[in-house]
């Protein structure tokens, strides 16, 4: 069997069907942790609505700039589905620092 290697874990092989969140599910992860300061935030999201239409940007530089974070101390990621991700999708970066 092959390691998980999805930044968000209850979100891969299909284990969120199996943990009852096939109609709604959320989760968030750390991805990055440095030793920066937290003073500043900045958030960028993709979305995906009935797999025919995509928007948005989750880059890590997107999330930096809207934040205006020059040195990154932690990057999260958070995810929010219904219908499995079929009806709607949405994936976001978040970056926090000095």
């Amino acid at each position: 069997m092959s390691p998980n290697t999805h930044p968000i874990k209850s979100y891969s092989a299909g284990s969120v069907i199996f943990k009852g969140g096939f109609f709604y599910h959320s989760d968030s992860s750390v991805l990055f942790s440095g030793s920066a300061s937290i003073d500043k935030k900045g958030t960028s999201c993709s979305h995906s609505v009935g797999y025919l239409i995509a928007f948005g940007s989750s880059r890590i530089y997107d999330a930096k700039v809207a934040g205006a974070v020059d040195k990154i101390g932690m990057i999260e990621e958070d995810v929010l589905a219904f219908l499995g991700g079929y009806l709607y999708h949405r994936h976001c970066t978040i970056v926090v620092g000095e």
